[in-house]
């Protein structure tokens, strides 16, 4: 679903996108996120997302899971990732697509 030739475009306006686990993304044309939980038994999650600015290569979001706490989010598109709490880096947490 995600161009990742630009990541500024990898969460394209009004598509979803499903990662491991069966969580569903979805970006609304005001860059809102809302992630259906469902699948895992858990709230919806909602938040907002930004376009990377150079020299970055990430979106930045926010994103609140109701059931645990707000996260920073970094959405790499060349990777099909969200990163969460913190950039790219070894020990990091994510989602993959």
């Amino acid at each position: 679903n995600f161009d990742t030739s630009d990541n500024r475009q990898w969460i394209k306006q009004g598509i979803s996108a499903t990662y491991i686990g069966g969580a569903i993304l979805y970006r609304d044309s005001d860059n809102s996120i809302t992630i259906d939980m469902s699948a895992a038994n858990r709230p919806t999650a909602y938040g907002s997302y930004s376009d990377p600015v150079f020299p970055n290569k990430y979106g930045l979001g926010s994103i609140t899971f109701p059931d645990d706490k707000t996260y920073s989010a970094y959405f790499y598109g060349d990777e099909k990732r969200i990163y969460w709490d913190g950039p790219r880096c070894d020990n990091a947490h994510y989602w993959e697509q």
